[in-house]
């Protein structure tokens, strides 16, 4: 236990460490695709490097580094000294980077949602290929085969079901960077990730919507106007991949029947 809670605090540290660089890809990437080194200065004074310093006040850089310490913590404690704990918190970190990005500017950058897919489909090779001749099997390990179906599967669905809401919408219902960001989920997470963050994200982005709605009604005195107000689908996409890597799809079930099943007992 002691030392499982060494490693944990010591995994931490690191976290709180590589937190300034996740915000310095929170500046950086959703407009330019790439790190610039001046994003990682204070705009301010100038400094360079200056821990909790963004515009001299803002407290984006504690935020970051206040998460990335709690999932390192917690994907080290629960996980040990693995690969699956380091997979924990890279997944974490990233759908982290992608809930910031998409709510504040309405994208998902293509080196995230593309380098993702990219990236999966090469684990997945790797990950094939060592099964094959090695008969070692990595973390959260998916056969290329399934990783190309989900790869389609992700990309494919949402794109046409993109398509399907303009054309009826006769305006753009949904960016290309959700698309793109079901394919990366597909390629670490197959067929069945993409359903499960589907769900998750259709059913959590509803209730967000909804309740949106309500709150600019009775605060703002808003009227409501149909498809005029632009939600940010990412991070609801991102949160039904976390769920799918911590309980796995069947699970996810259980949990789906169940709350089928008491929302029927209401009839």
């Amino acid at each position: 236990m002691h030392s499982r809670i060494t490693i944990a605090l010591t995994a931490a540290v690191f976290g709180a460490a590589a937190g300034k660089y996740i915000t310095w890809g929170i500046r950086s990437l959703p407009f330019h695709e790439r790190l610039l080194p001046t994003y990682f200065k204070c705009k301010t004074c100038e400094k360079g490097i200056n821990w909790g310093c963004y515009n001299a006040g803002t407290r984006q850089d504690y935020v970051d580094i206040f998460v990335s310490a709690i999932a390192a913590f917690l994907s080290f404690y629960f996980y040990g000294f693995s690969g699956m704990a380091f997979l924990s918190w890279f997944f974490v970190m990233i759908c982290h980077m992608i809930t910031v990005i998409d709510v504040r500017y309405l994208i998902i950058p293509d080196v995230i949602s593309l380098g993702g897919c990219a990236a999966g489909l090469i684990y997945s090779a790797f990950g094939t290929l060592s099964v094959r001749f090695f008969d070692f099997a990595p973390p959260f390990y998916l056969p290329l085969k399934d990783s190309i179906i989900g790869v389609l599967a992700g990309g494919g669905f949402l794109y046409l079901l993109a398509k399907i809401a303009a054309f009826l919408l006769r305006k753009e219902a949904m960016g290309l960077g959700d698309v793109k960001l079901l394919m990366a989920i597909g390629a670490w997470a197959s067929w069945k990730g993409v359903v499960v963050s589907v769900i998750t994200a259709s059913l959590f982005g509803s209730i967000f919507g909804l309740g949106r709605i309500i709150y600019r009604r009775i605060v703002h005195k808003e009227k409501y106007r149909m498809f005029n107000t632009a939600i940010a689908f990412g991070p609801f996409l991102a949160l039904g991949f976390l769920l799918y890597f911590y309980l796995g799809y069947d699970y996810f079930l259980q949990i789906l029947y169940a709350y089928q099943n008491w929302i029927m007992s209401f009839n």
